[in-house]
């Protein structure tokens, strides 16, 4: 039997965005490598503090995955909650290493597929290709969950730490600016709701 060249076109489609999106998560891995290394291509996108891609990469990531229409991606926008409290209180470079912690627990909870990376400040940004928005709120409550469980050792302190995320889904006619958007606005919803929260959603929970 023949295939229609249009339905074969629409089979073809999702399968070549999402390889582009593996080797753009390959090519993540090796800048964050060659960065440890000194390679200034690969150090313009990364943050020399914690060893994550930075708002360069995360940019040229999110625009590969508006290239691939076919292809959802949810993004979630993570911010620390009380980060200047921890400043603060406990120094900069406290805050430092509450930062490269978050980063860890971020980067040991997410498939090979998903990127991470710092946005700036005390806030990181997750892309989650190939997902729904419902799968990937579990996986940034698995998050949540570990970066509150899990106290930030510095010098004989044990600081804890909670973080807040919004996410919103790249798809549909939704722009990665408007989840960017969207995400950002609903961080604010956890922190209003008490903080320490994953927020998909502007309903009020019942």
């Amino acid at each position: 039997m023949r295939l229609d060249p249009l339905r074969a076109a629409s089979l073809i489609a999702p399968l070549c965005s999402a390889s582009a999106l593996f080797h753009e998560r390959l090519k993540t891995r090796r800048d964050l490598v060659a960065g440890q290394a000194g390679h200034p291509a690969a150090l313009a996108r990364t943050d020399v503090l914690i060893q994550v891609p930075n708002r360069r990469r995360l940019m040229d990531v999110l625009k590969m995955s508006a290239n691939s229409p076919n292809v959802p991606y949810p993004v979630a926008l993570v911010d620390v909650d009380h980060f200047k409290r921890v400043n603060d209180e406990y120094g900069h470079a406290a805050g430092d290493v509450a930062l490269a912690r978050i980063a860890s627990v971020l980067m040991t909870s997410i498939r090979t597929s998903d990127v991470v990376g710092r946005w700036g400040g005390e806030e990181f940004i997750l892309v989650l290709p190939a997902t729904s928005l419902s799968r990937a709120r579990e996986l940034l409550e698995r998050v949540r969950d570990r970066v509150a469980a899990e106290a930030v050792e510095y010098d004989d302190a044990g600081i804890h730490v909670t973080i807040s995320i919004g996410a919103a889904d790249a798809r549909g006619g939704i722009t990665y600016q408007d989840a960017m958007r969207i995400a950002d606005e609903r961080v604010y919803l956890a922190k209003r709701r008490g903080r320490n929260l994953v927020v998909t959603s502007d309903v009020e929970p019942g």
